[in-house]
């Protein structure tokens, strides 16, 4: 009995979830340009997934201020996204991430956010900095 439930264990464990996380973004604000980087820290690629919401808690399309909602990120990369398009907004989001394939990583990716306006920038490492 204790293999039979052996080999039921490694079978079903083939149909796990890959590796995920996500991590809040507690404010966003833009008058003149929003920038966030986003790196992957895994040996693996993953997908990318990121949402903003305004002050009126409406999901900001993001493609139309030039900035993409979903990407795939390669192995130990960087990627930095800015809005494109003057956008008078504030609020929250999030940014969440999982493997492609069977990877199971428990942590994939550091991000931070900028806002640029007026004579300086405000930088918030997300998530205390640590990855998530």
């Amino acid at each position: 009995m204790k293999y039979f439930f052996l080999a039921l264990t490694l079978f079903f464990s083939q149909f796990a979830n890959a590796g995920s996380g996500k991590a809040l973004i507690p404010h966003w604000h833009t008058n003149t340009s929003a920038w966030f980087f986003i790196s992957n820290i895994t040996n693996n690629p993953i997908e990318v997934r990121m949402k903003l919401y305004d002050q009126d808690g409406n999901i900001v399309n993001l493609e139309e201020v030039g900035l993409s909602s979903q990407f795939i990120l390669d192995p130990k990369t960087s990627k930095w996204l800015k809005t494109q398009k003057y956008i008078n907004k504030f609020g929250f989001g999030s940014i969440s991430w999982k493997n492609l394939g069977s990877y199971d990583d428990e942590v994939a990716i550091t991000a931070a956010y900028e806002h640029l306006g007026g004579h300086r920038g405000k930088f918030l490492m997300l998530n205390s900095g640590q990855p998530f």
